[in-house]
Parts: C-alpha cells; structure tokens; sequence
C-alpha cells in the first residue's frame, strides 16, 4: 500500500506530478528502477488527489493528470517490456491500472476513464467460459 512522503497532500501531488510529467514526456533515458520508481509516484498522485478532492478544487489537476495518463498509456508496450521480467508484490487492485501493463498488453486488463472519480481506471477483461469474471490474479507481474 502506498505511503506518504510528505505530511502535506497538496506536497505529495506536487512532487508526484513533477515526477509523472517526466515519465509522462520520456521514457527512453530510464533504466528499469527509474520507471518503477516513477510509476510508484503515480500511486502518489492517487493517494493525494483522493486527500484532497473534499478540501479544494482539483479539478485542473485531474485534467493535467488525464493527459500525463494518456501520454503513459499510449507507452505501455515500451514500458511493459522495458520492465520485462521486474515483479512487485500485488498489494493493489487492479484500478491502479500502471502495476498491470503485462496485463494490459495481454489484453486481460482495459483502461477506462471514470467519469466519476474523473480518472482513468483498470477494469477486468478477460472473461472465463462460464462467463463470469475470473478470480483474477496475475501470476508474473513485470515490475
């Protein structure tokens, strides 16, 4: 689960997006760690707007962040296969859509953009042949 750096929401966002946009620009400058790392400020990013949606408008963030995400997820394969073979623990479901790139590339996971919470989101995809949703857990997570 992710933990805060900072004390202050609005800080962690700040930092987080800082981080994000450089992801978000240029991928090919970044050894496997890197990406990791960015992608672990994208948790960040969540966490803080989650914080701070009931205290502020954050309503040009969100926008900022649907075009970082955008720009990222147009670069999953890239980035997928730059983290060919890295694996963290699953500690997220699977709306934290940038730890399940192997997934999206396998076309097991789709990325749709909630109206609701104004973000993009992982959903479920696959469907098993008694069409029902599988209990869904991903065996090698790349990262």
């Amino acid at each position: 689960m992710y933990e805060p750096d900072f004390g202050e929401p609005i800080k962690e966002l700040q930092v987080g997006l800082n981080v994000y946009r450089r992801l978000a620009r240029e991928v090919t400058e970044y050894d496997e760690m890197d990406i990791v790392n960015d992608l672990a400020w994208r948790d960040g990013i969540k966490y803080s707007i989650e914080k701070l949606r009931d205290e502020m408008d954050v309503s040009d963030f969100l926008a900022e962040i649907k075009v970082l995400d955008e720009k990222v997820i147009a670069k999953i394969p890239y980035i997928q296969e730059a983290l060919d073979g890295y694996t963290v623990a699953d500690e997220y479901d699977v709306s934290h859509w940038w730890w399940y790139l192997d997934a999206i590339v396998a076309d097991e996971v789709k990325i749709e953009f909630n109206e609701e919470t104004e973000m993009y989101e992982g959903i479920l995809w696959k469907v098993s042949s008694a069409g029902a949703l599988p209990d869904y857990k991903i065996e090698s997570r790349r990262f």
